[in-house]
C-alpha cells in the first residue's frame, strides 16, 4: 500500500489535528516566527478546527485557494497549463470580487417539524485571520472573502470572520 491509497482509505477518520500534523511532517513547509504575543493564523486555524470537531462534530476542511502554472512530466515541453483550485475560484475575476473562506465545513443540525429526528448538515464557511484584525474597506481581499460569506449566509448557511475558537462557536451557535 502506498501513501496515497493509505491517505484515502484513513483520511476521514482522522481528525483535524492528526491530518495537520501528519501534513507537517510529509511536506514540511519553511515556518514564519509569529511577533511576541500574537498567535500564528495556522495554530489559530488548527485550535478552529480541534473545537469544531470535538465540541460540534462539525468537520472543517482547509480550502487553499489559488492558481498555478502545471507542466506535463509526461510532455515537459509542452506549453504548462494555468490550473485554478479552490472552491468557487473559476477565474482571476470572480476570485477577485468573491474569494472562498479557509476552511469549509459542515455543522451537523438536528431539525423539526417535517425532518424529525434527522440530522441534517449546514455549510459552514470560516475565514481565520489573526487576533487584532479588522475588516476594513480598503482590504480588497477580505472584502472578497466578506462576499463569499453573505453567499453562504444567504443561502442557509453559517459563515464569518475567526480570530479564536471563541469567534467559531459564535458563528456556529447561528445555526
Amino acid at each position: 500500500m502506498n501513501l496515497h491509497e493509505w491517505s484515502r482509505r484513513w483520511w476521514h477518520v482522522l481528525p483535524p489535528q492528526a491530518q495537520q500534523e501528519f501534513d507537517e511532517m510529509v511536506q514540511p513547509h519553511s515556518y514564519v516566527q509569529p511577533e511576541p504575543g500574537q498567535r500564528s493564523e495556522s495554530a489559530i486555524q488548527a485550535d478552529i478546527r480541534l473545537t469544531a470537531s470535538k465540541e460540534y462534530r462539525a468537520p472543517l476542511w482547509r480550502n487553499n485557494n489559488g492558481a498555478a502554472q502545471i507542466v506535463d512530466p509526461k510532455n515537459p515541453n509542452a506549453p504548462p497549463r494555468h490550473v485554478r483550485f479552490g472552491l468557487g475560484n473559476d477565474s482571476a475575476r470572480v476570485n477577485a470580487a468573491w474569494k472562498s473562506s479557509d476552511l469549509i465545513g459542515i455543522v451537523p443540525t438536528l431539525v423539526t417539524g417535517d425532518h424529525i429526528g434527522r440530522t441534517l448538515g449546514v455549510f459552514a464557511a470560516v475565514e481565520v485571520k489573526t487576533p487584532g484584525w479588522h475588516l476594513t474597506p480598503g482590504d480588497r481581499r477580505a472584502q472578497a472573502q466578506a462576499a463569499f460569506m453573505n453567499s453562504v449566509t444567504a443561502f442557509g448557511g453559517v459563515a464569518g470572520f475567526a480570530q479564536s475558537a471563541d469567534d467559531m462557536r459564535r458563528i456556529f451557535n447561528n445555526v
